[in-house]
């Protein structure tokens, strides 16, 4: 019994040696996680203000406060996405694997930044990265193994992502022909649809990396973003966000659109001119001939 007691002592002090180890060690490598994974699929930095992380035996919560992605360089202004909190649901024992198992992952309090100043933007230079590295795994996107050792960030298998208290600022700047325009306005909130990968995925998840995540919820943030930001702008701001127009040629479509409404207002002004005239005629005529 002694010897039985000793070793349930030793298992225990074990386990909480391991959950300590775990706990010291995890705060950090998931920052490191979040901010590579970040730069790797954006090509811009990702900063996180703060990391905790609440271990259980089976699930454990890991915190993440102040996410802040960058602009790319040259573009000055607010970070292009905010995120106030967001909470990782891990397996626990997963953490001492090469996947870490995420049930689910929440996001709250996000505000994204879509700058468009002249022919630059900060979503179109990080689509443009994003979309660059496709082609590397199968059916244009890395895999996860690719991922994480080209600088993705930990292979994941992952549950559910859900987003809510998201809101978009749209800011138009240095455009011939258009004022600054500054729009800030709120987007639904969404489950992420995942991609999947990797061949098959997984029954406890589909298998992902940070930085392939980080690049499908950059994707589906700036769609809702630039399609909100139709309620607020004029026809021209948006065929600019939609890459429909460039910069340089908006002056010259808003000149000829000027120039249509100028013709349009000179036709029915003449259309009016010729009526009244010829009222003018007609009464004329009556008063020279008589009413009869």
């Amino acid at each position: 019994m002694k010897l039985l007691r000793r070793l349930l002592i030793v298992a225990i002090l074990g386990l909480v040696a391991v959950g300590v180890a775990i706990a010291v060690l995890f705060s950090p490598a998931a920052r490191t996680a979040v901010e590579k994974g970040v730069e790797y699929a954006l090509g811009v930095k990702g900063e996180v203000q703060d990391v905790s992380a609440g271990l259980r035996p089976t699930r454990s919560m890991v915190g993440f406060d102040g996410l802040e992605i960058a602009n790319p360089e040259g573009i000055a202004g607010p970070p292009f996405l905010q995120v106030g909190h967001f909470q990782v649901d891990v397996k626990t024992l997963s953490l001492l694997s090469s996947r870490v198992k995420v049930p689910v992952i929440d996001l709250d309090g996000l505000h994204l930044h879509l700058i468009q100043d002249g022919d630059r933007s900060n979503f179109g230079e990080i689509l443009g990265h994003l979309r660059s590295l496709a082609g590397r795994g199968e059916g244009g996107a890395p895999t996860a193994d690719e991922g994480q050792s080209s600088g993705g960030g930990t292979s994941l298998l992952l549950g559910a992502v859900h987003v809510k208290g998201v809101k978009a600022t749209v800011q138009l700047r240095g455009i011939p022909g258009l004022d600054t325009l500054t729009e800030t306005y709120a987007l639904p909130d969404f489950d992420l649809e995942l991609v999947d990968t990797a061949a098959g995925g997984s029954s406890e998840g589909k298998e992902t990396s940070v930085g392939d995540l980080t690049g499908d919820l950059i994707e589906k943030l700036v769609e809702l973003g630039v399609g909100e930001a139709e309620q607020y702008l004029p026809p021209e701001a948006m065929a600019l966000l939609q890459g429909e127009l460039d910069a340089a040629h908006i002056e010259d479509r808003l000149k000829d659109e000027a120039q249509e409404a100028l013709d349009e207002a000179g036709e029915d002004l003449k259309e009016k001119l010729d009526e009244n005239l010829g009222d003018e005629v007609g009464d004329a005529l009556k008063g020279v001939l008589g009413d009869g």
